[in-house]
């Protein structure tokens, strides 16, 4: 059975990139596709290429964008010092093709990440290469990473709340979920809501693939994603949608499609990771619902990095993505792990 994207999708999908070069979409930088089995994935770069350092993004979902991102303030304020490259994954933000269920796996996006990887150094030959991965973005750069050959290509990896265990980072954000709503309805919040919340996970000991996009919602209403929704709406609201409406629509249908397609339950590459040696800082929102905090320390002892080289920074007012929620700070961290 053809397991494609359908058609009117990738209709639709063509569509909204058109609106997007006619709203303002990607105007500034170099912009080209990389085709890979079936793929057609937009490479965008912006910012410092003189300095000869560039940073390929690898965005969250599976099904998420790197280019809708591109507007927000952290990545914006990287772009200032080194070149930023946006790339979007297969069956992601504005890439388009005709792709066979049968690719979306986790080997065939580490071979996608090669090829992006390739051509950014034979198109700009930069002095530095780094990789940096948020949420799935650090799942896939993990697993890049554990091939040595593949590893010899970069000087170093950013993980920002990354999915390098989803079978224990389920576990604890499941828990955290249980202990989030019991405080709640100890407090009288909403108790008839949490309390459903609450028999929602009673009753799912394990998540299942089904069960992800419910607990994603719930995991948004607990502050998990976004620690002070009042404080960074703005930024990771309108801007977001302005800046690129065409990846955002495209997210809002790619990513709970994707992810539904693609069973990443099973993902855990902390057995693996003792082969990545090149430096790494890793970045953590302290009340990541999603992917737990504890989740930091565990890459930190897991990876074959030597101790002088690695470092761990958690950010005390961020959830899940504290580049965005936490600009200055986190291109603080990530300037003085990559200049230092």
């Amino acid at each position: 059975m053809n397991h494609a994207i359908p058609f009117p999708v990738r209709l639709l999908t063509s569509l909204l990139v058109l609106l997007a070069m006619a709203c303002g979409g990607p105007s500034e930088g170099d912009l080209f596709f990389l085709r890979s089995k079936g793929a057609d994935m937009p490479i965008w770069v912006r910012g410092n290429t003189e300095s000869g350092t560039f940073v390929l993004f690898l965005h969250g979902g599976p099904g998420s964008s790197a280019m809708a991102q591109a507007g927000l303030h952290g990545l914006g304020e990287l772009e200032k010092h080194y070149a930023v490259v946006y790339w979007e994954q297969r069956a992601s933000g504005s890439s388009q093709g005709n792709v066979e269920e049968a690719t979306l796996t986790l080997e065939q996006f580490v071979e996608d990440t090669d090829q992006a990887v390739d051509v950014v150094r034979e198109r700009y030959a930069p002095k530095r290469l780094f990789l940096m991965g948020h949420s799935w973005g650090g799942g896939l750069g993990t697993a890049y990473l554990t091939d040595p050959a593949r590893q010899a290509k970069v000087a170093g990896w950013i993980e920002i709340d990354g999915a390098h265990d989803l079978v224990r980072g389920y576990v604890l954000s499941r828990e955290r979920m249980l202990r989030y709503t019991a405080e709640r309805i100890a407090t009288g919040d909403q108790v008839e809501h949490w309390s459903e919340v609450q028999r929602f996970y009673e009753e799912r000991p394990t998540l299942l693939v089904k069960d992800l996009i419910q607990h994603s919602r719930y995991v948004k209403e607990s502050n998990g994603y976004t620690h002070d929704p009042s404080r960074t709406s703005k930024g990771l609201g309108s801007d977001f949608f302005f800046f690129s409406p065409s990846d955002v629509f495209s997210v809002m249908h790619n990513e709970p499609e994707t992810v539904q397609r693609f069973d990443v339950l099973e993902l855990d590459l902390t057995p693996r990771m003792s082969r990545i040696t090149v430096p790494s800082l890793i970045l953590w929102g302290r009340h990541d619902g999603i992917l737990p905090v504890e989740l930091a320390t565990q890459a930190h002892d897991a990876l074959g990095t030597p101790a002088e080289r690695k470092q761990v920074v958690i950010f005390e007012q961020s959830a899940h993505s504290p580049l965005h929620e936490e600009p200055e700070a986190s291109v603080q961290a990530i300037r003085s792990f990559i200049d230092g």
